[in-house]
């Protein structure tokens, strides 16, 4: 089965993703922060893509998927971010952390 990570601090977000994609048959792994997210994606390096808030208390989502990329557990895993963030600096820190 494929497994889908979902990282955010929105219980309600979590919820409603995890029933839908659950609908469509994958997993679903939940972490409400970045350093729980890391610690789940670690545990699971099986899984086929991480949806994940920007903006988290404590380990934000972009600072989780530059640690991720440290320990090279990225490079096979997909990544959806999800955020309402504008800033071009921000977008050009994620996209650096994932490549």
């Amino acid at each position: 089965m494929n497994k889908i990570v979902i990282v955010d601090d929105s219980r309600t977000l979590r919820v409603q993703l995890r029933v839908r994609l659950e609908e469509e048959g994958f997993e679903v792994l939940e972490a409400e922060d970045g350093m729980l997210g890391y610690e789940l994606v670690k545990e699971n390096q099986d899984c086929r893509l991480i949806l994940s808030d920007v903006n988290m208390q404590g380990m934000d989502g972009i600072s989780m998927l530059e640690e991720l990329n440290k320990n090279e557990v990225l490079p096979n895993i997909g990544v959806v971010v999800l955020t309402t963030e504008k800033s071009q600096k921000l977008k050009d820190r994620g996209k650096k952390g994932r490549c």
